[in-house]
């Protein structure tokens, strides 16, 4: 099994201090899966009537095996795959907008590339696989309403938003093997997001602390693991 970054589906937590991602997640066993976002959604504007635009760019190289917390040696078997590689790129566009003091909506576009590689075993035979994909991702929607501000400019606020399937879902190698659903731009399930984020301005950064809730209403792929 290789070794990702990438948080958990439904419960995620993240802090970040002086705009560095300080992250505590766990992972996900889906070929090729590996990403952590920065911010899971627009954190809340300063300013009614205001409107921040942000790009965030996420590089993730998984090359090597893991065998609970030590390296794998190369000829050791996983099983029916045998991971090899997988490097994921994310670009992320956002965008948040302060309607009123209190109330704010976001959205963020993700556009994903993603090359992978594993040996199949079946019945002795060992059979190299690999996939290069690349696409939009799922469109996420959310609407934040800030609740409580200290003296001191601190602001706790609640999202309630979703995730649009509007990645690519489908897709195959020149061999004509289907793509694992970890590997997919898209997830083709419609998620309900909530979150719960405290952020603190310094200067023009800040430091925030987030926990995110996402639950599939409903789902056209089953997500398996390798």
């Amino acid at each position: 099994m290789m070794s990702s970054g990438n948080p958990a589906p439904n419960l995620r937590l993240l802090a970040i201090a002086a705009l560095l991602p300080l992250a505590a997640a766990s992972a996900r066993g889906s070929c090729g899966a590996g990403s952590c976002e920065m911010e899971p959604s627009g954190a809340m504007p300063r300013a009614a009537r205001s409107l921040r635009l942000g790009y965030e760019f996420e590089f993730v190289p998984q090359a090597r095996r893991w065998t609970g917390r030590r390296q794998a040696p190369s000829e050791a078997s996983g099983g029916h795959h045998d991971e090899s590689y997988s490097i994921s790129r994310s670009h992320r566009l956002t965008a948040a907008a302060g309607l009123t003091p209190r109330w704010s909506v976001s959205a963020q576009l993700p556009f994903m590339s993603r090359s992978h590689g594993h040996v199949h075993n079946h019945r002795g035979a060992k059979n190299r696989d690999s996939w290069a994909l690349s696409g939009v991702g799922d469109l996420l929607l959310e609407a934040r309403y800030g609740f409580w501000r200290s003296e001191g400019g601190s602001l706790w606020s609640a999202g309630a938003g979703g995730e649009l399937p509007t990645g690519r879902r489908a897709a195959r190698n020149a061999n004509g093997d289907e793509a694992e659903a970890g590997l997919l731009p898209g997830s083709g399930s419609w998620d309900a997001v909530v979150s719960l984020l405290w952020q603190k301005p310094i200067g023009r950064g800040g430091i925030f602390a987030s926990a995110t809730r996402r639950s599939a209403a409903s789902t056209r792929r089953t997500r398996r693991s390798c």
